[in-house]
């Protein structure tokens, strides 16, 4: 019985050890890996963070109807999170005008608001991964855990 008491003893102090390691080690990694990730996709969108290069550039992307009849091509130029130029042509078979053409240009841009609310869950994101907490050792450049509920609340 007391070699089955000791065996528990040690695992308890093995799972504590272990615990611990995590806490100070490996969530600390994790975090500036996160962090590093949620900066790297803020390069990509519409966002402006103090010091950080964006990659956002003008794309054109033609659209083709994937049948062999060509009902419908769009050329869309979107420009961070918005359309600032596409011309929409759709041939309509067995209708009095078979060919509709419309366009959008420059002075009545169409906003994607997909793009911007992904843009503001990621600046939210990075304001979380930003803000430390409480104990937070500026020195070793790494926060100071010591429960599992402060991780969870990060």
């Amino acid at each position: 019985m007391a070699i089955a008491l000791d065996a528990d003893g040690e695992e308890l102090t093995a799972l504590h050890l272990e615990f611990e390691w995590l806490l100070t080690q490996e969530v600390n990694t994790i975090l500036s890996q996160l962090h590093s990730i949620v900066l790297e996709c803020c390069r990509r969108f519409p966002v402006h963070v103090p010091g950080l290069e964006t990659l956002v550039k003008t794309e054109k992307f033609p659209l083709n109807s994937t049948t062999h009849l060509d009902q419908i091509k769009i050329l869309a130029t979107l420009s961070a999170d918005n359309i600032c130029y596409a011309d929409i042509n759709l041939r309509l078979h067995k209708h009095s005008i078979p060919n509709q053409r419309t366009i959008v240009q420059n002075d009545c841009q169409w906003k994607l608001h997909q793009i911007q609310d992904a843009s503001n869950h990621l600046m939210s994101a990075l304001y979380l991964l930003s803000s430390p907490p409480l104990r937070f050792d500026r020195n070793e450049s790494k926060f100071d855990f010591r429960s599992a509920q402060e991780v969870i609340e990060v």
